[in-house]
């Protein structure tokens, strides 16, 4: 009996333990996550890790290709992702936290090319586009039968490819966070006073996804860490850090 009681008291601890430790995960957007020498950091990486540390819940960012990571998020019992764009497509999809960000995204075109009117999203699609896999603008606009993957839309894992192959005439059109653009850019070392707004996309907050078998009150005790954050200054205190006024 003493055995099965210590047996008990054991599960019983570790499966607490297991509440309170997160898989964190991410993908290289800078300025939100992005990896310097081997550390995940960024506005958004920021933000999640004083949200964990407020909760007292452990976890540690990861950084893996966007489309990997948003499919362990979907399958994985207490993993959370961020940036996540929340729309309705995802909605139901995951639990969510936040917002923590906020994003203005562009279509991007070469200033030289002059026949390149984009007046509404259709217009795009007399042109190739060029998407990052599994981002929530790529899915809204293979949803749309205008944009047809292999025909007039071009999908890459990572957006930093988009940048090259836009200069190279590979595509016609990139969608990009103006700050994201900026910041690939110089660590590119890429020259793109040659690229031009071509039409505003859209503009979007970023969230903290989390996988829907996650319990609500792991739940409850992120979104109430974040709340705590914004009221007390620290949140802002990282988002003047990243985008100062």
């Amino acid at each position: 009996m003493k055995s099965w009681i210590l047996f008990t008291v054991s599960m019983l601890f570790a499966s607490l333990t297991y509440a309170n430790q997160l898989q964190v995960l991410t993908e290289e957007f800078p300025p939100y996550n992005y990896t310097v020498n081997g550390k995940v950091t960024g506005f958004s990486t920021e933000v999640v890790e004083a949200v964990l540390k407020e909760a007292e819940i452990q976890g540690k960012p990861s950084s893996y290709p966007w489309a990997r990571a948003y499919n362990m998020a979907l399958k994985e019992k207490n993993s959370v992702i961020y940036t996540l764009v929340r729309n309705a497509e995802r909605e139901k999809l995951f639990k969510w936290v936040g917002p923590i960000s906020f994003s203005r995204g562009y279509m991007y075109k070469l200033e030289s090319k002059t026949a390149i009117q984009i007046n509404k999203v259709e217009d795009a699609a007399q042109h190739l586009l060029g998407l990052v896999r599994e981002f929530a603008i790529s899915q809204k606009l293979l949803a749309k039968p205008e944009f047809v993957k292999g025909k007039n839309v071009y999908l890459v894992g990572r957006e930093e490819q988009l940048i090259g192959m836009l200069k190279l005439g590979r595509i016609d059109l990139m969608i990009m966070a103006e700050p994201t653009l900026l910041y690939l850019s110089k660590q590119m070392r890429q020259d793109i006073n040659m690229l031009e707004k071509a039409y505003l996309m859209d503009e979007t907050l970023g969230y903290i996804g989390i996988n829907k078998q996650t319990s609500d009150e792991t739940v409850n005790r992120l979104q109430a860490a974040l709340d705590r954050l914004k009221d007390n200054g620290s949140y802002k205190r990282i988002l003047l850090k990243y985008f100062p006024e």
